[in-house]
């Protein structure tokens, strides 16, 4: 059987409909190992997974992502997200919808390398 080829724009779909369990999959074998570690990296990682899928506004992908992913980090690298993602909430209410879309786009696209 031949494999599924899946682009962003695929995923960003399934997502936003909730139907993340295929990128969820992927992202479990790509990056469920180094999540166990609480590297500095698998943190970032997870956190930028974590804001990017909110940013898709699809709740019930947000609440599967957390339940899945989260358990695989070690206590402190929880409490830390967990912390930054209250706060992160906080700003979202306190901003107005059309502040939030642009923060949503800006999340939503590619990250910049800095030189």
């Amino acid at each position: 059987m031949p494999q599924q080829r899946h682009d962003k724009e695929t995923f960003e779909n399934e997502i936003r409909a909730g139907r993340s369990e295929r990128y969820f999959e992927y992202l479990s074998n790509t990056y469920g190992p180094a999540f166990r570690t609480g590297s500095i990296q698998a943190v970032a990682t997870f956190r930028e997974l974590l804001r990017q899928i909110l940013a898709l506004g699809n709740e019930r992908s947000t609440l599967l992502f957390a339940e899945r992913f989260f358990p695989m980090l070690p206590q402190t690298a929880k409490r830390k997200i967990f912390s930054e993602f209250l706060s992160e909430l906080e700003r979202i209410k306190g901003r107005s919808h059309a502040d939030n879309v642009k923060w949503r786009e800006g999340l939503l696209k590619p990250p910049t390398s800095s030189s």
